[in-house]
């Protein structure tokens, strides 16, 4: 049975402000999960020109 190794251990993201959190999550979010909001949305077509150009961006 391997041996447990000793140290500290500390919370999740202890020291880790919100905003740094975020960005963390953010950037190993997959870009389909991102973009799965606006997939549901239009999935009849764009309600704008500027909601086609966002979805054309993130399929980038």
């Amino acid at each position: 049975m391997a041996q447990a190794m000793k140290g500290r251990t500390r919370p999740a993201g202890a020291g880790t402000s919100n905003d740094e959190m975020a960005k963390q999550v953010a950037s190993q979010t997959s870009s389909d999960r991102m973009a799965e909001e606006i997939f549901r949305r239009e999935k009849d077509g764009a309600l704008t020109d500027t909601e086609a150009a966002k979805g054309e961006a993130l399929q980038r």
